[in-house]
């Protein structure tokens, strides 16, 4: 089933009910008072915080979902490829390599 529903005509409504509940509280409270609002800027204020939270919330939720499917996609490009994500480091170089190295720089602190 496909619904093609725009999340602006579904969320508006219930933005404006709640800022308008809130305002209504406030004033209630007489919190308005300290800042010389009124109930109308109350609820254009708190509906604007909530539309800037309610989007924020959605893109970075649609980013994380994004930066999921990317690393899922890099996973199976990996597999698909044949390279094995949990492959041992190569093993370090034998000591009879390292050993010239040493034996050409004497120690510090000794005379020769």
């Amino acid at each position: 089933m496909n619904v093609n529903v725009n999340a602006h005509r579904l969320l508006t409504p219930y933005i404006a009910v709640i800022a308008g509940g809130l305002a209504t509280w406030l004033a209630g409270h007489h919190v308005l008072g300290l800042f010389g609002a009124n109930q109308t800027q109350a609820a254009t204020v708190i509906t604007q915080g909530l539309t800037f939270l309610m989007t924020t919330g959605v893109v970075w939720l649609g980013h994380q979902k994004w930066l999921d499917g990317l690393e899922r996609k890099a996973a199976a490009d990996l597999e698909h490829a044949g390279v094995d994500q949990l492959a041992a480091p190569p093993p370090p170089p034998p000591a009879a390599a390292a050993a010239p190295l040493a034996a050409q720089t004497p120690p510090t602190g000794t005379t020769s």
